[in-house]
């Protein structure tokens, strides 16, 4: 079994390593625009040719639709996203975008995280 002194550094470690993430995180965030999660999202609408439904993207991303709807939703007050209606054959459906900007925000994203 390990010492406690030892077991005591590992949680330093760990907990060190934890706050660092968190700074690297903010820092691509801020340099980029976007968290990581927008980051996945744009990724996914840029892999669909650029348009998807909510729905899609909830189900490609393993989330609740409703969670994916909020998320999406501060992405347009953004302007990282649009919403369009279909015209056919279901009017009901959005499509969900992506913007120049949300584009260019990707790319930036992308480039600090490679």
């Amino acid at each position: 079994m390990m010492r406690r002194d030892r077991i005591e550094e590992l949680l330093q470690v760990l907990d060190l390593a934890t706050t660092l993430r968190g700074v690297l995180r903010e820092r691509v965030r801020a340099l980029a625009g976007l968290t990581a999660e927008q980051a996945v999202v744009l990724s996914q609408v840029e892999r669909a040719g650029g348009r998807v439904t909510v729905s899609q993207l909830a189900g490609e991303l393993g989330r609740a639709p409703h969670t994916v709807s909020e998320l999406v939703n501060r992405m347009q007050f953004r302007g990282l996203v649009t919403r369009q209606r279909r015209a056919n054959p279901d009017r009901r459906k959005v499509a969900i975008e992506l913007t120049p900007l949300g584009l260019d925000r990707l790319t930036a994203y992308r480039a600090r995280t490679e």
